[in-house]
């Protein structure tokens, strides 16, 4: 996965390097050093430029059928990773032969499905439908939460090689991009631009890790594990049976900060999005007591036997 996930952001950096080189937009530096060190610049940098070309010049690079850059074309079947290891390169021909190449693509028949956002908090709660899977491309339902916001994106990926799809959006301003890795069971997904390019709501986003399996959260049983059943038999013991209900929906659901000292135990809950969740619970055998607020005024105190 770790491999996939630098991919990813290569692949997004270099799309829009792609997308605004080809938009006509301004040169970018390194065309501009071009130009100026005719002139500008000493033979000894002329040197270092020609050295770096060089090398450049001896990374490996494999060009999808169509592309006439005179590279020699590989089978895309067995392409791999390699539409997008050759845009690391800065290769922008490849980049788009791969777009408009149509080619049999192995794994687009197992992309077709639901995939359940996992590997995250449970306050990062995704789902994304794929279907209409062809050998180029397939329709994307995507709907994403960031505890209470929430957004939906629907749009076309296209195929670029046997494992890897792209989205264009172009909610905001500029075109922004989507891309879908696949390997093995898992499907890792990141995006350029804010969530307010894919028309998010604050903070919502759509990256992350996706498998068709129960999603895996990284709070799941956070309220066993952060108190004793004894704990809790005193807190239901004095809260209202609501107050209660919203104790346990925002231990399960919100971000915890446990820290402890000689005098006891101090839990910090936080709900983004809903502050009135947050509470803060002291639990001190040393002082004798329990206590917890939701709030600055209101508070609930215990005795400890």
């Amino acid at each position: 996965m770790k491999r996939k996930a630098l991919l990813c952001t290569m692949a997004l950096v270099l799309l829009t390097a792609c997308g605004n080189k080809n938009n006509g937009e301004e040169p970018t530096p390194e065309e501009v050093l071009v130009e100026e060190d005719k002139e500008d610049i000493t033979e000894q940098e002329n040197v270092a430029v020609l050295e770096e070309e060089a090398n450049q010049d001896e990374i490996e690079t494999t060009t999808p059928e169509g592309n006439d850059s005179g590279e020699d074309d590989s089978s895309v079947e067995n392409q791999g990773f390699t539409a997008v290891d050759t845009l690391s390169s800065g290769d922008v021909d490849a980049y788009v032969a791969a777009l408009t190449y149509q080619g049999v693509y192995d794994f687009a028949t197992n992309a077709e499905g639901t995939w359940n956002r996992t590997n995250t908090h449970s306050g990062y709660y995704g789902v994304i439908t794929i279907s209409d899977v062809t050998a180029d491309s397939f329709e994307v339902v995507a709907e994403m939460t960031y505890f209470s916001h929430s957004g939906l994106y629907e749009g076309t990926a296209k195929f670029v090689n046997d494992y890897v799809a792209i989205a264009e959006y172009d909610y905001g301003d500029e075109p922004e991009y989507i891309a879908f890795i696949f390997e093995d069971d898992m499907m890792e997904v990141c995006a350029t631009g804010s969530s307010s390019d894919l028309g998010f709501g604050m903070n919502v986003s759509i990256d992350g890790e996706f498998t068709k399996d129960a999603p895996a959260y990284t709070n799941d049983g956070i309220l066993q594990a952060t108190y004793s059943e004894q704990q809790l038999a005193d807190l239901q013991r004095v809260l209202s049976p609501e107050k209660y209900e919203d104790f346990i929906f925002a231990t399960e659901n919100g971000v915890l900060t446990v820290t402890e000292d000689e005098q006891g135990t101090k839990v910090e809950l936080f709900m983004p999005t809903m502050a009135y969740y947050s509470y803060e619970y002291e639990y001190s055998p040393a002082g004798g007591y329990a206590r917890i607020c939701f709030g600055e005024e209101e508070c609930y105190q215990i005795i400890l036997e």
